[in-house]
């Protein structure tokens, strides 16, 4: 039993290693949320057709709209998946007229 636990050892550590350095799931490329866990961000610079940005998570990233349409700055939107260091995103709600 002993020999065993010796034996074991070193494998348990490159795994915990291993395990330590993999990416996470969801900076992985072309990651799609999973099906009712909705995934939204906020758009801190308008969504045009060269792009915007969306916080997601305490994170800045650069989106892209679903359907190629303007967003504007302050409304809530749905990650659809990934796309390397860019969200696709679709809207959920625009800015509140006193939010502007």
């Amino acid at each position: 039993m002993f020999e065993v636990i010796l034996w074991l050892s070193p494998f348990a550590f490159l795994s915990s290693v291993v395990h330590s350095c993999s990416p996470q799931p969801q900076k992985l490329y072309g990651f799609i949320p999973p099906e009712g866990y909705p995934m939204r961000g906020k758009v801190i610079k308008d969504i045009t057709l060269e792009g915007g940005r969306v916080t997601f998570r305490g994170s800045d990233w650069i989106a892209r709209a679903l359907q190629g349409e303007l967003i504007p700055k302050d409304s809530v939107v749905q990650i659809v998946r990934q796309e390397g260091t860019t969200l696709i995103v679709k809207l959920l709600s625009l800015p509140a007229q006193n939010d502007r």
